[in-house]
């Protein structure tokens, strides 16, 4: 189980920052650790459900035994998948939040419309949300 105290530390961490840089100018970053934290909280409740690895190494090892067999592609559908079988109710804003960190990381893919300046304090208020919804049902777990 250190491993799901780990998770949570971090989790709680980045929480943590997320809401402090909430407050100022850097909502991008709030959304990015907000999502972070999220993961952390994800990959904590799928030990304490009793799922043995990370989702990366499970990634990599189901990759391994299926090769192009494999129905997810990536990670984060393999998360999706994970999410729909385990927490139901928070895959929308696990997904809503990788979405967004992803936006306000790789500019290029939003054509330059999504850095820190595109960010409203409403969209670093709804990831904070989210994040204590996703917090609260791990916590169920």
């Amino acid at each position: 189980m250190s491993d799901v105290k780990i998770h949570i530390e971090q989790a709680k961490h980045n929480k943590e920052l997320a809401l402090n840089l909430g407050k100022g100018d850097f909502r991008d970053w709030t959304i990015i650790c907000a999502f972070y934290a999220a993961l952390n909280f994800f990959e904590a409740g799928l030990l304490k459900k009793g799922n043995g690895d990370h989702t990366e190494t499970l990634f990599d090892k189901l990759r391994q035994e299926l090769g192009s067999q494999l129905r997810e592609k990536s990670v984060h559908a393999l998360r999706d998948r994970l999410a729909d079988s385990n927490f139901p109710k928070l895959r929308g804003k696990l997904s809503q939040l990788r979405h967004m960190s992803e936006a306000v990381r790789y500019l290029e893919k939003t054509g330059n419309k999504c850095g820190n300046k595109f960010i409203t304090e409403g969209n670093a208020g709804q990831a904070i949300s989210d994040l204590s919804d996703i917090e609260d049902e791990i916590k169920k777990a």
